[in-house]
């Protein structure tokens, strides 16, 4: 993605990084996930499944028992299956639930793995936003204390087609205002009247900062209409700045022409004085 979507990513990375400094936890050694699953970007009313399987680590056996707390972001309908599975992957205990957010005692004496399969949709969004796909605690008590430790925490970004397209027509407005911006510092340079080309630049400018506003308010189709206003403007900008650079090109061409015919008449002045004065010479010899 372009600009307008990479300060949009850093924006989204400055978020999640002041959450994760609110609530921080390391990571479970007696729950270790055999694989974690890839989520790209989601469309929003998407389907989404993920399976994963969980091996006890060293120490899981000393535990007891621990609590886990499951939590998704996905919309409804929503299905956990949680099967506790023995040494050859036999399920011991099956547990089904339908709800975004539940706990769930295990006593850890009786299971070598643990499988965790989630269904649900992608939620509905006005703005591309990062969702926790699937989320897993476990809680342990160690002498009468406890402690929280993260067993996994995936998350991916949701989206739809009207905020790709309006994420898409501001990141075009920004290309053509770059290119609108060059145009007009060449015809600077040249010697041009770029002041018609600044005051469109100027309208583009302030159409792009309206689509953004709009964008992040949720209004993804009124940012992708400002955003193409703000693409029209910023080609006429660089449309009047090329005809301007090309006027004061032209206009620097005839002034060269005329400075060099003057040179050339006068040059042809002083050779013709200088021949009469010679041949005024030569007549009074």
């Amino acid at each position: 993605m372009k600009k307008f979507a990479s300060i949009l990513l850093i924006f989204s990375i400055l978020c999640l990084s002041a959450a994760v400094l609110a609530e921080t936890y390391e990571q479970s050694p007696f729950l270790i996930p055999e694989s974690v699953p890839s989520v790209g970007e989601l469309y929003a009313g998407e389907d989404v499944t993920i399976k994963i399987t969980f091996d006890e680590g060293p120490g899981a056996d000393s535990l007891g028992s621990s609590i886990l707390s499951f939590e998704t972001g996905l919309a409804s309908p929503v299905s956990w299956t949680v099967q506790l599975l023995d040494k050859d992957d036999n399920p011991v205990e099956t547990i089904s639930k339908s709800s975004s957010e539940f706990t769930l005692e295990v006593d850890h004496q009786d299971f070598e793995k643990i499988s965790v399969v989630l269904s649900g949709k992608a939620p509905a969004v006005q703005k591309r936003t990062q969702i926790t796909v699937a989320k897993i605690l476990q809680t342990v008590s160690d002498g009468g204390e406890s402690q929280t430790l993260r067993v996994i925490d995936l998350k991916a970004y949701v989206t739809n087609a009207d905020i790709s397209d309006a994420l898409n027509a501001i990141s075009e407005a920004e290309s053509e205002i770059e290119k609108a911006e060059d145009a007009i510092e060449e015809a600077k340079a040249a010697g041009a009247d770029v002041s018609m080309a600044e005051s469109k630049l100027s309208d583009a400018e302030n159409l792009l900062e309206s689509a953004k506003n709009l964008y992040n308010a949720g209004n993804a189709n009124g940012a992708l209409l400002t955003a193409k206003s703000a693409s029209d403007a910023a080609k006429e900008a660089y449309e009047y700045a090329i005809e301007a650079k090309e006027k004061a090109e032209a206009a620097s061409f005839r002034n060269r022409l005329i400075i060099y015919g003057a040179i050339g008449a006068i040059a042809v002045i002083v050779i013709i004085a200088l021949i009469m004065r010679q041949r005024g010479s030569f007549r009074r010899l």
